[in-house]
Parts: structure tokens; C-alpha cells; sequence
């Protein structure tokens, strides 16, 4: 938890604290005021009335104790930052008549873009939800679809490429015997490992598993031509060696 801690005070410490509250020397009215426009971003749902009271009672306190504004509204912000509601992403849905569970429309939104994108739902994805949108019969799968044609989705998974390929270890390995083993190759063999899952999951013919294990190119720099004994042709490289493939 010392870790969670931690980063709220130092992200509370480093925003702009008029951007979320403006009216901040209105002082406990402010607060009251715009935490559901903070709350709904930072949860990923709409806050509940006792939620919004709570918070604004603690600031009220905090300014009783005599923290002056700027301080006491950090703190809130840190409040926020540290609750499970921000910390966790709810797939909890809501019971149903036959005694199953359907997940909400925002909680929809946050599968689909944390899956999708890696990171919180956006404005759009906020507003389907609102209007109950995502949960519709037929919804999901166009709106996946739109989503992966969206730019974020490429950088997205060249991120899960890294992470799943564990890219990381190629920085702390080292190569006494190959001093053409440069930091420099280095990251262009960490580029070519992110770049080759995004190849074959967006721009690729058979966009497959299977490609993903046995296509007969890489996408690799010229500056990896000594290690593949391939020429690099507009950023792809097509194996010299049968046993070569994929991954």
C-alpha cells in the first residue's frame, strides 16, 4: 500500500488543481460541485450522491483543521486516487431475475478499452455507457472493431508485445564476444519485438496466431542485417534461414 500512497501524493502534488476545481476559493461549495465530473473519469462510473458527500465532508474537516485550499483540495485528490473504486476495475455487474449477474454498461466500457487500449475509457465510451449503449444486443463486436482501428489500439498492443515477450531482458543482457552488441541494436531489437506483434495483429494478410509463429519475415532495422544474414527492405526482413519463423 506504501507504493499506492505514494503515487497519489506525488500525482496530487504535480496536477493542476484549478483544472478540476476552478472555483476552488468558493472553498466547500466548489468541492461539492466538481467532484462527479472528477470522480466519473477517475472511477470510471458515475459517483453516488453519499460518495460525493463523504469527500466533501473530509475536505470541510480538512479545512476546519486548517489546511488552507490548495492543500486540503490535494488531499481529496489523493483520496480519490487511493480508493479501491480507482485502484480496481469493478466486473461485478447486477443481478438479474434468474439470479445471474450482467455487467454494467461502464463497466463494459472499461473491459473494452483497458482490453483494447490499456488505458481508461475516453470520452465517447463514457457517453455510450451513459446513454446504455454498449450493453445492447449486436453492440460489442462493431464497437471492438472501431476501437481496433483506432491508433491507440496499435500502440496498445506493441506495449503487450514488450511485456509478453519480456523485451526487458534484452537491455540487461550482455555479449563479451559480440561487441557489435551496441545499445543501439539493443533497442532496435526491442523496436522489431513490439513492432512484429503489431505487423501480424494489424497490417499482416493472415492476422492469426499461427503467423504470429511461422510468418517467413520479421520486421527488423537495417542495423539487425548482420544478425538475421538478411537484407532490411522498408522496415521488413525476410528470413535466409528456413528454420527461422515467426517469434
Amino acid at each position: 500500500f506504501a507504493g499506492y500512497e505514494n503515487f497519489a501524493k506525488s500525482l496530487s502534488a504535480k496536477v493542476d488543481i484549478n483544472k478540476y476545481f476552478p472555483c476552488l476559493r468558493e472553498g466547500t461549495p466548489c468541492i461539492a460541485k466538481q467532484l462527479p465530473a472528477l470522480l466519473a473519469a477517475a472511477w470510471r462510473r458515475p459517483s453516488t450522491s453519499a460518495e460525493v458527500d463523504t469527500l466533501t465532508a473530509l475536505y470541510n474537516d480538512f479545512s476546519k483543521d486548517g489546511l488552507n485550499s490548495d492543500t486540503a483540495a490535494r488531499t481529496i485528490f489523493e483520496a480519490v486516487v487511493l480508493s479501491h473504486n480507482f485502484l480496481y476495475r469493478s466486473e461485478l455487474g447486477t443481478m438479474q431475475a434468474d439470479n445471474s449477474f450482467v455487467l454494467t454498461d461502464y463497466e463494459l466500457a472499461s473491459a473494452l478499452s483497458y482490453t483494447l487500449w490499456r488505458r481508461p475509457p475516453n470520452d465517447e465510451l463514457r457517453k455510450m455507457a451513459a446513454a446504455g449503449e454498449i450493453g445492447k444486443p449486436n453492440a460489442i463486436r462493431p464497437l471492438a472493431e472501431k476501437m481496433m482501428n483506432d491508433p491507440s489500439a496499435k500502440a496498445a498492443w506493441k506495449d503487450f508485445g514488450g511485456q509478453w515477450l519480456e523485451i526487458g531482458r534484452i537491455d540487461t543482457t550482455t555479449k563479451k564476444a559480440a561487441p557489435e552488441f551496441t545499445p543501439v541494436v539493443k533497442a532496435k531489437m526491442a523496436a522489431e519485438a513490439r513492432d512484429f506483434v503489431s505487423e501480424i495483429l494489424f497490417d499482416a494478410p493472415e492476422k492469426t496466431y499461427k503467423a504470429l509463429l511461422t510468418s517467413d519475415y520479421t520486421t527488423a532495422d537495417p542495423a539487425l542485417d548482420y544478425i538475421y544474414e538478411a537484407k532490411s527492405v522498408s522496415g521488413k526482413t525476410t528470413y535466409a534461414q528456413a528454420e527461422r519463423r515467426g517469434i
